[in-house]
């Protein structure tokens, strides 16, 4: 089941409703199934699949979810032993169990948490390389050569680098104790 609206949720503008929704699952409410939404998801309740939000989504600490967790930013508050993977944070409350990999670009572990699993923290992707497009100018040279997505697009030539400069390292004392120096007056 997937949840997808709710009379809770309006989609005009009012004065008496924050700018931001926020989706609640309760205490005493089984999904039977994964649970997707747009809204920042709070799940209290028992979803027996995955759980895959685009904004924010928080474990509280009775929750239990069946499958993997994905969100922008994950909030862990309870007890969890599968994967929780996330396109900014990740973080682990102290009444926290997890029992799983997380994968995030950043991730905060409160003291108390208890963490059972591989930690992969991976930068954002970076954005496509740009494709050369045929222009008015060259349509000959277009026809003859196919254009290949995957072949980035120089400015202009490279030019030659200097090799890196070579400098001296110093040399280190050995370890023990620091010689003795008397000052005289």
């Amino acid at each position: 089941m997937t949840v997808v609206a709710g009379w809770w949720q309006v989609n005009v503008r009012c004065d008496s409703v924050d700018a931001e929704m926020k989706t609640v699952i309760g205490a005493e409410t089984r999904i039977a199934g994964a649970l997707h939404g747009k809204d920042d998801l709070e799940i209290h309740g028992i979803v027996e699949g995955a759980v895959h939000g685009e904004a924010g989504v928080t474990i509280a600490a009775g929750a239990r979810i069946g499958g993997e967790v994905r969100g922008r930013e994950v909030t862990v508050g309870g007890e969890l032993t599968h994967p929780v993977i996330a396109s900014g944070l990740v973080r682990l409350l102290s009444t926290a169990r997890l029992t799983g990999d997380i994968e995030a670009p950043r991730v905060a572990i409160d003291e108390g948490a208890q963490f059972d699993g591989q930690i992969r923290m991976r930068k954002k992707p970076a954005p496509p390389l740009a494709v050369a497009t045929p222009t008015a100018s060259a349509p000959a040279v277009a026809a003859a050569a196919p254009v290949h997505a995957a072949a980035p697009v120089h400015a202009a030539a490279p030019t030659p680098t200097a090799p890196p400069r070579v400098r001296e390292i110093p040399e280190l004392a050995a370890p023990g104790r620091k010689p003795l120096i008397r000052k005289s007056s």
